[in-house]
């Protein structure tokens, strides 16, 4: 310990991995130990550690985008026993100050991910064990202010599908909003997860315009959002999702004609793809408040609405 304090160069890496994990908070002139890591200190730390690394397993094994169709739903299903146990050792929050920061980002896309399984009260979980995972992130995370928006739209219709009055959240949904319009001017991505993130991006900005009147910028949102995944995906359940969107749109300015037609192309679309809950930042929720939209207007949902 003396020869790494006497020696600059290793102090200064010490002190930035202990700032990085989260054991202390460094100012000028001092280094102050992180108060809920001074709590786990005064005992022994082979539980805290232990059930750290199992959020760590969990979350690392549990599927965040769609894997083959006839499969991905079913381990997620499979693992949620497990991922609701490793989210209960998170209630104090304390094994949150023991994961670095990439485990903390997978923590949160993992908990966007559960949040499309189970009943209101196991979607709810989820997104609260992602808002502690983003609290617990540093500010300056690259990846923190878009899953915050993720969360954040998440939650909105969560509340507005599941809630008796079907009231929108518009707080929420517009805080989300303006992260993704902070975010659109990004460069044009030339790598594919970069590319995803992108069209993420663009499909949430295109969700936040969609109920709030915006007619026209939500069209813009969702033609960009096409043009996006259209440069690096072929046709499929991206598609059917943004030509299901614009025909919503169409029916809301009584443009029948066309919203037919997007209608029988995203009919034709699901014949193929059929239900995928991992669709790119809204998973099986969108097609489920479109459907509703739908049968307010006299019209046959082009999805299946579920229970």
């Amino acid at each position: 310990m003396v020869q790494v304090v006497r020696d600059e160069s290793r102090f200064s890496t010490a002190l930035s991995k202990l700032r990085q994990i989260k054991f202390a908070r460094l100012t000028e002139d001092s280094v102050i130990l992180d108060v809920s890591v001074a709590k786990l200190l005064e005992k022994r730390l082979e539980e805290p550690l232990w059930r750290t690394e199992s959020v760590k397993i969990v979350s690392h094994v549990f599927p965040k985008l769609a894997i083959k169709p006839e499969s991905y739903w079913q381990q997620c299903e499979e693992l949620l026993p497990s991922l609701k146990r490793v989210f209960s050792y998170l209630v104090h929050s304390q094994e949150l100050s023991l994961l670095e920061p990439v485990c903390l980002v997978q923590l949160a896309e993992t908990s966007s991910s559960a949040s499309y399984f189970g009943d209101y009260a196991c979607k709810s979980r989820a997104l609260e064990t992602g808002s502690l995972a983003l609290r617990a992130l540093e500010d300056n995370s690259p990846d923190k202010e878009y899953l915050a928006a993720m969360l954040l739209s998440r939650k909105a219709w969560l509340a507005y599908l599941y809630r008796p009055s079907r009231q929108i959240e518009w707080q929420s949904l517009r805080t989300s909003r303006q992260i993704f319009q902070a975010l659109a001017p990004s460069p044009q991505p030339e790598m594919l997860f970069d590319k995803i993130d992108r069209l993420s991006i663009l499909l949430g900005l295109a969700v936040g315009y969609h109920p709030d009147g915006q007619v026209d910028a939500a069209f813009d949102a969702w033609n960009k959002a096409l043009s996006m995944s259209q440069s690096f995906l072929t046709p499929g359940y991206t598609d059917l999702i943004i030509s299901y969107s614009v025909g919503e749109l169409e029916l809301r300015r009584g443009a029948v004609a066309q919203a037919d037609a997007s209608g029988a192309y995203a009919r034709s679309l699901f014949a193929r793809t059929g239900l995928q809950h991992h669709f790119i930042g809204l998973g099986s929720l969108w097609p489920d408040l479109l459907g509703y939209w739908y049968k307010q207007r006299g019209r046959e949902p082009i999805i299946p609405l579920r229970n």
